[in-house]
């Protein structure tokens, strides 16, 4: 346990700035200790020639497009078979566990979207029962006047 606090206090003071690796069209990968969240990537957008290269910067942030990379890097070539070594092995175990689960994410959502339907539903209810004059749900009545 002593090792792990070491080793996570030293990855919080240092900055790792050169790439984990590069894929077969020569796309950059970063992982930052300070932003374990998500792996960065660099990419590309014209030839190898140096004057007239446009780079963009995207992130890989879920899961499932980590599971989907690594499935997608083809371990034959030099570049991607360095980069699938940098990730580690047990399918970059280290890196994906402090990616975001985006079916986490979608069903904290969808229940949050519930939650808003059924008070909105709630509501209405109470302004129809308000505008008959009858039985008043005074909360939610007086909530929506």
């Amino acid at each position: 346990k002593a090792i792990e606090q070491y080793e996570k206090g030293l990855k919080t003071l240092t900055t790792r700035t050169e790439a984990i690796g590069y894929d077969r069209n020569y796309n950059t990968y970063y992982f930052f200790h300070h932003d374990p969240d998500m792996i960065h990537v660099e990419m590309n957008r014209s030839g190898k020639d140096e004057i007239n290269q446009i780079k963009s910067w995207s992130c890989i942030d879920h899961k499932c497009l980590f599971d989907d990379f690594l499935s997608s890097l083809d371990t034959r070539g030099i570049r991607e078979s360095a980069l699938a070594e940098a990730i580690g092995g047990n399918g970059g175990a280290n890196m994906r566990r402090h990616l975001s689960d985006s079916n986490k994410k979608n069903s904290l959502i969808l229940a949050r979207k519930r939650e808003e339907e059924d008070f909105e539903r709630r509501l209405n209810n109470a302004l129809i029962a308000s505008a008959d004059q009858g039985r008043r749900s005074g909360r939610l009545a007086n909530s929506a006047k």
